[in-house]
């Protein structure tokens, strides 16, 4: 017999959201096949992706995920701000949000790791909220159209302590228990701002390691192409079913880890062009390593140039590439604190 998940109630204090700790999940044969079909996907990704290829995933989550709270930033823009530590304005909410998932991939989605990543989210658009639970009532919709009022913020962090307890159980299937340790994270939204960002982080991070090997799928892909049903999953898990975002998280992991394997490829692909175009170019010189390793940073200046060579007359490999057509100037007008780009590499984060 199926068993019913445990409603969120509001009442006159506001939003109680019920402890789910020990709750055992009524879950559907059909998020049981679409599960099945993630944890395949997953474990396709996990075999062809390499520690090198972590980079490019964390921005995969990051822009799907933005994307989903209507943050957008040219990609060219976004690894600038990575490369140059810059956090502001959206190329730096995106890149703000890939540092946070790197972060994350390392938590297994505990929401004790909340706060912390929350302070690397934030703390430059928003820093006197960053890393702090929220102190004041929040809602969910416009002020004329209320959708959710989520719990008040002295039932916080009992909220969070019984989420860690749930998120700790080895019991259910992780693609369920991730799916319902999301949905109850942001019922208790427990932030002014940020929650849907973190949450997802988490939840991907919740995926890392158990059965599905040890990559982290930018499953926000696929939540982003199917945002109104993942909306509409959330909004369920209120009301006691459970099964809606279970199967809208597994459909997100197949997407999101055919997204990232293509993009694998074809960064594979595009190091593989790179050397070539630099056709007679010795197999050991500083420009060759320097070609290869714009795959995975391919927004330089000459002080990040130098540590990748570990030589300090690096001008002249970089003229090798430019003149290749491998790299070409992003501040063409200024004579200091010059970059540069690889635009093969970029097109493929487009």
């Amino acid at each position: 017999m199926l068993l019913s998940w445990p409603k969120t109630n509001t009442s006159a204090d506001g939003t109680v959201v019920p402890a789910i700790a020990d709750a055992q999940p009524a879950i559907s044969v059909r998020a049981i096949a679409a599960i099945e079909d993630a944890a395949a996907a997953a474990a396709r990704l996990d075999a062809t992706v390499r520690p090198e290829h972590r980079g490019a995933l964390a921005l995969l989550e990051a822009q799907a995920s933005s994307a989903i709270e209507g943050i957008y930033a040219d990609p060219l823009e976004i690894l600038t701000a990575i490369a140059l530590g810059v956090r502001r304005g959206p190329s730096g909410l995106v890149a703000s949000n890939a540092l946070m998932v790197g972060a994350a991939a390392s938590t297994a989605g505990s929401p004790t790791a909340a706060l912390d990543l929350h302070e690397m989210l934030m703390s430059e658009t928003a820093s006197q909220h960053a890393g702090q639970l929220r102190t004041v009532g929040v809602y969910i919709g416009t002020p004329t159209r209320i959708h959710f009022m989520p719990p008040r913020p002295a039932a916080l962090p009992d909220a969070l302590a019984d989420l860690a307890l749930f998120n700790a159980r080895r019991d259910l299937p992780v693609i369920a228990s991730a799916a319902i340790a999301h949905a109850q994270f942001e019922t208790i939204h427990p932030f002014v701002d940020g929650n849907g960002r973190v949450g997802r982080a988490l939840l991907g991070a919740r995926l890392v390691g158990d059965t599905l090997g040890m990559t982290f799928v930018p499953l926000s892909i696929g939540l982003h192409v199917k945002r109104e049903a993942y909306v509409a999953a959330l909004i369920a898990y209120r009301g006691g079913d459970v099964n809606p975002v279970i199967q809208v998280v597994a459909s997100a992991v197949v997407m999101g880890a055919s997204r990232a394997l293509t993009v694998c490829r074809q960064l594979d692909a595009a190091r593989r062009e790179l050397i070539v175009r630099l056709g007679g170019a010795r197999a050991d010189s500083g420009a060759r390593k320097l070609a290869a390793s714009l795959v995975h940073h391919p927004v330089i200046n000459a002080a990040q140039a130098q540590t990748v060579l570990e030589a300090s007359n690096v001008h002249r490999h970089i003229t090798t590439l430019v003149d290749a057509g491998i790299l070409a100037p992003h501040t063409p007008d200024l004579e200091r604190n010059q970059r540069w780009y690889a635009p093969d590499v970029i097109t493929v984060f487009g």
